[in-house]
């Protein structure tokens, strides 16, 4: 069994935060020129450049945050960032799906063949991290109940 249970929230954050290059958030109806109908492609991190690099970066920076175990406040801090960052990509998604010119579409569930989950998982992200730092700050309580009895 896994001695420290924040090992495993933090390796299962940067897992869920790659899913959103794989999942999509919504779709975008482009028309074409010389036709009256419109294609509509699926919206993900894959597409979009900014969004990308941010779940990029918060995946790196939570299995960085998994080695630096020894220096428990470092790993807070990091893991906070990573929560800014995680929000970070939620609001983007939103910002990407509601405010654009091209008919954009915030998608919630199954719509035609594709799954569109993609606004969940930086939920489920968010959820990994929380459970992370509420581990480290067991551990640091455990560390100052043990240095109370010595």
């Amino acid at each position: 069994m896994i001695q420290r249970k924040q090992t495993l929230w933090l390796l299962l954050a940067a897992i869920s935060v790659l899913l959103i290059f794989y999942f999509p958030f919504g779709i975008t109806a482009k028309t074409v020129v010389d036709s009256t109908t419109s294609a509509e492609t699926p919206l993900s991190a894959s597409a979009n450049q900014p969004l990308g690099m941010l779940g990029i970066l918060a995946s790196i920076l939570s299995i960085v945050t998994i080695f630096l175990f020894k220096n428990r406040p470092l790993q807070i801090k990091l893991i906070w960032t990573t929560i800014l960052e995680t929000t970070g990509i939620l609001v983007l998604q939103f910002y990407i799906a509601n405010n654009s010119i091209e008919g954009n579409k915030l998608v919630v569930g199954i719509l035609g063949s594709n799954i569109y989950l993609g606004i969940f998982v930086p939920l489920l992200t968010l959820f990994f991290l929380i459970l992370a730092v509420m581990g480290i700050r067991q551990d640091e309580k455990l560390v100052r109940d043990t240095d109370r009895l010595r």
